[in-house]
Protein backbone atom coordinates (compact mmCIF):
# COMPACT_ATOMS: atom_id res chain seq x y z
CA UNK A 1 0.00 0.00 0.00
CA UNK A 2 1.34 3.37 -1.00
CA UNK A 3 0.13 6.75 0.20
CA UNK A 4 0.70 10.28 -1.00
CA UNK A 5 -0.10 13.43 0.96
CA UNK A 6 -1.27 16.65 -0.63
CA UNK A 7 -1.94 19.83 1.41
CA UNK A 8 -4.13 22.69 0.27
CA UNK A 9 -4.24 25.37 2.96
CA UNK A 10 -5.38 23.74 6.16
CA UNK A 11 -7.14 20.86 4.43
CA UNK A 12 -5.13 17.69 4.06
CA UNK A 13 -6.20 15.05 1.55
CA UNK A 14 -4.71 11.59 1.78
CA UNK A 15 -5.02 9.37 -1.29
CA UNK A 16 -4.39 5.64 -0.94
CA UNK A 17 -3.40 3.63 -3.98
CA UNK A 18 -4.03 -0.11 -3.74
CA UNK A 19 -2.23 -2.63 -5.95
CA UNK A 20 -3.47 -6.20 -6.39
CA UNK A 21 -0.77 -8.73 -7.12
CA UNK A 22 -1.54 -12.14 -8.61
CA UNK A 23 0.50 -15.27 -9.16
CA UNK A 24 -0.26 -18.79 -10.30
CA UNK A 25 0.05 -21.34 -7.53
CA UNK A 26 0.01 -24.15 -10.10
CA UNK A 27 -0.38 -24.06 -13.86
CA UNK A 28 -3.07 -26.67 -14.41
CA UNK A 29 -5.50 -25.37 -17.04
CA UNK A 30 -6.10 -28.29 -19.40
CA UNK A 31 -8.86 -29.96 -21.43
CA UNK A 32 -9.49 -33.48 -22.69
CA UNK A 33 -12.24 -35.11 -24.76
CA UNK A 34 -13.06 -38.64 -25.95
CA UNK A 35 -15.72 -40.23 -28.16
CA UNK A 36 -16.89 -43.85 -28.01
CA UNK A 37 -17.20 -44.52 -31.74
CA UNK A 38 -18.44 -43.32 -35.14
CA UNK A 39 -22.02 -44.58 -35.39
CA UNK A 40 -25.21 -45.03 -33.43
CA UNK A 41 -25.12 -43.70 -29.88
CA UNK A 42 -21.76 -41.93 -29.56
CA UNK A 43 -20.76 -41.14 -25.97
CA UNK A 44 -18.83 -37.88 -25.63
CA UNK A 45 -16.91 -37.17 -22.42
CA UNK A 46 -14.90 -34.02 -21.75
CA UNK A 47 -12.96 -32.83 -18.72
CA UNK A 48 -11.21 -29.62 -17.72
CA UNK A 49 -9.03 -28.48 -14.84
CA UNK A 50 -8.16 -24.87 -14.04
CA UNK A 51 -5.08 -23.07 -12.78
CA UNK A 52 -5.29 -21.81 -9.20
CA UNK A 53 -4.28 -18.14 -8.96
CA UNK A 54 -3.38 -16.29 -5.76
CA UNK A 55 -4.36 -12.64 -5.51
CA UNK A 56 -2.92 -10.34 -2.85
CA UNK A 57 -3.58 -6.74 -1.84
CA UNK A 58 -1.72 -4.51 0.58
CA UNK A 59 1.48 -5.30 2.45
CA UNK A 60 2.89 -6.20 5.89
CA UNK A 61 1.12 -8.64 5.74
CA UNK A 62 -0.86 -8.65 2.47
CA UNK A 63 -4.41 -9.92 2.29
CA UNK A 64 -4.48 -12.89 -0.11
CA UNK A 65 -7.06 -15.22 -1.64
CA UNK A 66 -7.13 -17.87 -4.37
CA UNK A 67 -9.31 -18.30 -7.46
CA UNK A 68 -9.45 -21.55 -9.46
CA UNK A 69 -12.67 -20.94 -11.38
CA UNK A 70 -13.17 -21.63 -15.09
CA UNK A 71 -15.52 -22.98 -17.73
CA UNK A 72 -15.51 -25.75 -20.33
CA UNK A 73 -17.21 -25.52 -23.74
CA UNK A 74 -17.76 -28.48 -26.06
CA UNK A 75 -18.63 -28.27 -29.76
CA UNK A 76 -18.85 -30.36 -32.93
CA UNK A 77 -16.90 -29.00 -35.91
CA UNK A 78 -17.19 -30.31 -39.49
CA UNK A 79 -13.88 -30.05 -41.30
CA UNK A 80 -15.26 -29.90 -44.86
CA UNK A 81 -17.11 -26.60 -44.50
CA UNK A 82 -16.42 -25.26 -41.02
CA UNK A 83 -19.94 -25.94 -39.72
CA UNK A 84 -19.94 -25.78 -35.92
CA UNK A 85 -22.61 -26.93 -33.47
CA UNK A 86 -22.35 -26.18 -29.77
CA UNK A 87 -22.96 -29.22 -27.58
CA UNK A 88 -22.88 -27.52 -24.19
CA UNK A 89 -20.81 -25.85 -21.51
CA UNK A 90 -20.19 -26.13 -17.79
CA UNK A 91 -18.36 -24.00 -15.22
CA UNK A 92 -16.96 -24.59 -11.77
CA UNK A 93 -13.98 -24.43 -9.44
CA UNK A 94 -10.91 -26.62 -9.75
CA UNK A 95 -12.21 -29.03 -12.38
CA UNK A 96 -15.40 -29.84 -14.28
CA UNK A 97 -16.78 -32.64 -16.46
CA UNK A 98 -19.24 -32.73 -19.35
CA UNK A 99 -20.90 -35.67 -21.08
CA UNK A 100 -23.53 -36.13 -23.77
CA UNK A 101 -24.74 -38.64 -26.36
CA UNK A 102 -24.55 -37.87 -30.08
CA UNK A 103 -26.92 -39.64 -32.46
CA UNK A 104 -24.63 -40.75 -35.26
CA UNK A 105 -27.62 -41.83 -37.33
CA UNK A 106 -28.88 -38.24 -37.50
CA UNK A 107 -25.57 -36.53 -38.35
CA UNK A 108 -24.65 -35.73 -41.96
CA UNK A 109 -21.85 -37.64 -43.66
CA UNK A 110 -18.33 -36.35 -43.06
CA UNK A 111 -15.37 -36.07 -40.72
CA UNK A 112 -15.87 -34.03 -37.55
CA UNK A 113 -13.80 -32.74 -34.68
CA UNK A 114 -15.22 -32.89 -31.19
CA UNK A 115 -13.61 -29.90 -29.50
CA UNK A 116 -13.26 -29.14 -25.80
CA UNK A 117 -11.96 -25.72 -24.70
CA UNK A 118 -11.09 -24.96 -21.07
CA UNK A 119 -10.83 -21.29 -20.05
CA UNK A 120 -9.63 -20.24 -16.59
CA UNK A 121 -10.17 -17.04 -14.60
CA UNK A 122 -7.21 -15.34 -16.31
CA UNK A 123 -8.58 -16.27 -19.78
CA UNK A 124 -5.85 -18.85 -20.31
CA UNK A 125 -7.24 -21.57 -22.60
CA UNK A 126 -6.48 -25.19 -23.39
CA UNK A 127 -8.01 -27.10 -26.33
CA UNK A 128 -8.44 -30.81 -26.97
CA UNK A 129 -9.89 -32.50 -30.08
CA UNK A 130 -11.23 -35.94 -30.91
CA UNK A 131 -12.03 -36.96 -34.49
CA UNK A 132 -15.08 -38.95 -35.63
CA UNK A 133 -16.14 -39.94 -39.15
CA UNK A 134 -19.82 -40.41 -39.93
CA UNK A 135 -20.52 -42.84 -42.77
CA UNK A 136 -24.08 -44.14 -42.64
CA UNK A 137 -24.10 -45.54 -46.18
CA UNK A 138 -26.54 -48.48 -46.15
CA UNK A 139 -26.21 -51.72 -48.10
CA UNK A 140 -29.05 -53.52 -49.87
CA UNK A 141 -29.65 -56.82 -51.67
CA UNK A 142 -32.56 -57.97 -53.82
CA UNK A 143 -33.61 -61.41 -55.00
CA UNK A 144 -33.66 -62.60 -58.61
CA UNK A 145 -36.89 -64.61 -58.82
CA UNK A 146 -36.04 -66.10 -62.21
CA UNK A 147 -39.00 -67.40 -64.21
CA UNK A 148 -42.24 -66.23 -62.59
CA UNK A 149 -45.89 -66.80 -63.31
CA UNK A 150 -49.11 -65.64 -61.76
CA UNK A 151 -48.80 -63.74 -58.49
CA UNK A 152 -45.21 -63.45 -57.32
CA UNK A 153 -43.15 -61.35 -54.92
CA UNK A 154 -39.66 -59.91 -54.48
CA UNK A 155 -37.48 -60.22 -51.37
CA UNK A 156 -34.41 -58.40 -50.17
CA UNK A 157 -32.33 -57.25 -47.23
CA UNK A 158 -30.97 -53.90 -46.06
CA UNK A 159 -28.38 -52.99 -43.45
CA UNK A 160 -28.59 -49.54 -41.87
CA UNK A 161 -26.36 -47.85 -39.31
CA UNK A 162 -28.15 -47.29 -36.01
CA UNK A 163 -30.13 -44.14 -35.37
CA UNK A 164 -30.92 -43.55 -31.70
CA UNK A 165 -34.33 -41.92 -32.07
CA UNK A 166 -36.62 -42.80 -34.97
CA UNK A 167 -36.44 -44.80 -38.17
CA UNK A 168 -33.05 -45.70 -39.66
CA UNK A 169 -33.86 -45.16 -43.32
CA UNK A 170 -35.94 -45.88 -46.41
CA UNK A 171 -35.93 -48.76 -48.91
CA UNK A 172 -37.06 -48.13 -52.48
CA UNK A 173 -37.76 -50.95 -54.95
CA UNK A 174 -38.61 -50.64 -58.63
CA UNK A 175 -40.02 -53.66 -60.42
CA UNK A 176 -41.05 -54.41 -63.99
CA UNK A 177 -39.85 -51.00 -65.13
CA UNK A 178 -43.15 -49.24 -64.50
CA UNK A 179 -43.58 -48.47 -60.81
CA UNK A 180 -41.79 -48.42 -57.49
CA UNK A 181 -42.55 -48.92 -53.83
CA UNK A 182 -40.90 -47.41 -50.76
CA UNK A 183 -41.08 -47.58 -46.99
CA UNK A 184 -39.26 -46.23 -43.93
CA UNK A 185 -37.83 -48.94 -41.69
CA UNK A 186 -36.71 -48.98 -38.06
CA UNK A 187 -33.85 -51.31 -37.22
CA UNK A 188 -30.40 -52.04 -38.57
CA UNK A 189 -30.81 -55.49 -40.18
CA UNK A 190 -33.93 -55.50 -42.31
CA UNK A 191 -35.42 -58.37 -44.28
CA UNK A 192 -38.18 -57.05 -46.50
CA UNK A 193 -40.77 -58.33 -48.93
CA UNK A 194 -42.53 -56.50 -51.74
CA UNK A 195 -45.83 -56.90 -49.90
CA UNK A 196 -44.40 -54.96 -46.91
CA UNK A 197 -44.54 -51.71 -48.87
CA UNK A 198 -47.82 -49.84 -48.37
CA UNK A 199 -47.87 -48.38 -51.90
CA UNK A 200 -46.83 -51.58 -53.67
CA UNK A 201 -49.12 -52.82 -56.43
CA UNK A 202 -49.66 -56.58 -56.69
CA UNK A 203 -47.14 -58.34 -58.90
CA UNK A 204 -49.00 -60.41 -61.48
CA UNK A 205 -46.91 -61.99 -64.21
CA UNK A 206 -50.01 -62.64 -66.27
CA UNK A 207 -50.48 -58.89 -66.75
CA UNK A 208 -47.11 -58.32 -68.45
CA UNK A 209 -45.66 -59.17 -71.81
CA UNK A 210 -43.10 -61.90 -72.15
CA UNK A 211 -39.51 -60.90 -71.56
CA UNK A 212 -36.68 -60.36 -69.12
CA UNK A 213 -37.16 -57.67 -66.46
CA UNK A 214 -34.90 -55.88 -64.03
CA UNK A 215 -35.61 -55.25 -60.36
CA UNK A 216 -33.75 -52.35 -58.72
CA UNK A 217 -33.50 -51.83 -54.96
CA UNK A 218 -31.78 -48.97 -53.18
CA UNK A 219 -31.74 -47.65 -49.64
CA UNK A 220 -31.38 -44.18 -48.15
CA UNK A 221 -30.20 -43.62 -44.58
CA UNK A 222 -31.94 -41.00 -42.46
CA UNK A 223 -28.95 -38.68 -42.83
CA UNK A 224 -29.27 -38.74 -46.63
CA UNK A 225 -26.63 -41.33 -47.56
CA UNK A 226 -27.68 -43.58 -50.46
CA UNK A 227 -26.67 -47.17 -51.03
CA UNK A 228 -25.46 -48.51 -54.33
CA UNK A 229 -28.19 -50.05 -56.45
CA UNK A 230 -28.88 -53.75 -56.05
CA UNK A 231 -30.01 -55.44 -59.26
CA UNK A 232 -32.23 -58.48 -59.61
CA UNK A 233 -33.75 -60.13 -62.66
CA UNK A 234 -36.87 -62.04 -63.51
CA UNK A 235 -38.39 -63.57 -66.60
CA UNK A 236 -42.01 -63.68 -67.69
CA UNK A 237 -43.13 -66.24 -70.25
CA UNK A 238 -46.87 -66.51 -70.60
CA UNK A 239 -46.72 -68.56 -73.80
CA UNK A 240 -49.72 -70.88 -73.75
CA UNK A 241 -49.69 -74.46 -74.91
CA UNK A 242 -52.46 -76.14 -76.80
CA UNK A 243 -53.23 -79.73 -77.71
Amino acid sequence: MFASRQTHGVIGVITFLFFIFSSALSFATSASITASGNEGAISVNANASFTSYEYCVGEDPPECWTVDWGFLTVSLYRESDGYTMGLGSVSGEGSVSFSTILDGGSISQGTYLLRAVATDSESVTSTSNASITIDNTPTVTVSSPGLVEGAFTIDGTTQFKERVDGYEGMVYVSALGTFGAYKNFEGTDITWNWNDFPNAEPLDAGSYTNGDYTVIARAKAYNGAWSEDAIGTLTIDNTPTVT
